[in-house]
């Protein structure tokens, strides 16, 4: 068919695509709102805060409204009358798009085990476009060649890759607590005390919650985090990083703080339950009230990996350990859900604070650094943790 002829387009199935694009467009400026206000919804918090929410600094629903608009201008029967060959080339092009960026999102948040219905709605919105343009449309389209193809997995594939490579923003540092006490910066003043001050209203007890580090260290941090939370994973190597750059001066207190409202009531509304989280941190509070010096070796194998290990697992490698009878006496133990609660109204405390802003109050893991400032969310590398808590804390360059 000769590209510039007139060509007589199927109405009805050029209206549905014009009507599913304005839908995803509509799905996408809302996420869009929610990425630059931090007004997140109930279901999106957790893949909006991700480090797959953004494109160089620049929301990824952006770029979705400039595709969706694209084909419905195109898609409108007019246009496509008089325009056969551009809307040949946005139709079969914005398809690829559509499929391969629903494809790589989709699986980016199943593996991360984060969900956002509107993103869903979104790519299936793509998905129905794109089985519309090839069932009833592209026949009746002119034939342009591979280059509307070509240009498409181009440009996907440098999406793609540019989504590997744009820097996750740097951790924020912001208010954790109320007014904090003079000198309540984590660096214990009387080396044998129990009672760590990180705020004036959060006082972290080393008799309640597992810790390592040297006994008697420089600074205390305190860690919130999951064990199925994808970013706490990543923290985790990189306090190893820290501890490494400087020896005997870091001890972090592990508080388990679940996202999951069956132990944890002061989940805001954007964020998702996180499914075992809470049967994770009941065996780990086990295991480390039963055998303190069990617990780093515990904990590594917990982290370990791109997912958390399932609670039947993580009881296993438990039993491993301490044995079966300690392990079930210290899961009966009180203890064990009241570390949980204390955890959480800490993490209740910092997430009311009007200090911290709406996006940061939302990411996990949170690093406690005393002083009532806090650490939100994993940093983008190794690096720049060890670096940014070494000029918090006014530490020399590590050798």
């Amino acid at each position: 068919m000769n590209a510039n002829a007139p060509t007589r387009f199927p109405k009805t199935a050029l209206l549905a695509i014009a009507a599913l694009a304005a839908a995803a467009i509509a799905f996408s400026a809302l996420l869009f709102y929610q990425s630059v206000t931090g007004s997140y919804s109930p279901c999106c918090g957790d893949a909006l805060s991700s480090r797959w929410s953004h494109w160089f600094g620049i929301p990824v629903s952006a770029f979705s409204i400039a595709l969706y608009a694209t084909i419905l201008s195109v898609s409108l029967p007019g246009v496509a009358r008089k325009r056969p060959a551009l809307t040949a080339a946005v139709l079969r092009g914005g398809s690829i798009l559509a499929v391969g960026a629903g494809i790589w999102f989709a699986s980016v948040l199943i593996s991360q085990g984060e969900g956002c219905r509107y993103c869903f709605a979104t790519h299936a919105c793509g998905l129905a476009i794109a089985a519309l343009v090839l069932v009833a449309v592209s026949r009746h389209l002119p034939d342009l060649g591979a280059a509307p193809y070509g240009i498409a997995v181009f440009a996907l594939v440098g999406f793609v890759a540019g989504s590997q490579l744009s820097p996750q923003p740097d951790p924020t540092i912001s208010g954790a607590g109320s007014d904090s006490p003079p000198g309540s910066d984590a660096r214990p003043t009387d080396p044998d005390q129990r009672e760590i001050p990180f705020a004036r209203d959060m006082v972290i007890s080393l008799d309640q919650f597992p810790h390592v580090g040297p006994d008697r260290p420089k600074i205390y941090l305190a860690e919130l985090f999951d064990y199925t939370c994808s970013s706490c994973r990543e923290m985790h190597g990189d306090l190893a990083a820290l501890k490494e750059a400087y020896p005997g001066t870091f001890t972090v207190i592990y508080l388990p703080c679940p996202l999951n409202r069956k132990c944890n009531a002061f989940l805001g509304p954007a964020v998702h339950d996180h499914d075992e989280a809470c049967e994770l941190s009941r065996v780990a509070l086990a295991l480390w009230n039963a055998a303190p010096e069990r617990f780093p070796e515990f904990h590594d194998a917990m982290m370990t990996g791109r997912t958390p290990p399932t609670p039947t697992e993580a009881e296993a490698k438990a039993i491993s350990l301490i044995g079966r009878d300690a392990f079930l006496e210290a899961q009966r133990s009180p203890a064990v859900e009241a570390a949980i609660a204390t955890a959480t109204g800490h993490y209740a405390t910092i997430t009311q604070n009007p200090a911290v802003g709406t996006r940061e109050r939302f990411k996990m893991p949170k690093l406690l650094l005393g002083d009532g400032a806090a650490m939100h969310g994993a940093a983008r590398s190794k690096e720049v943790l060890v670096d940014t808590l070494a000029k918090y804390f006014q530490l020399p360059t590590p050798d």
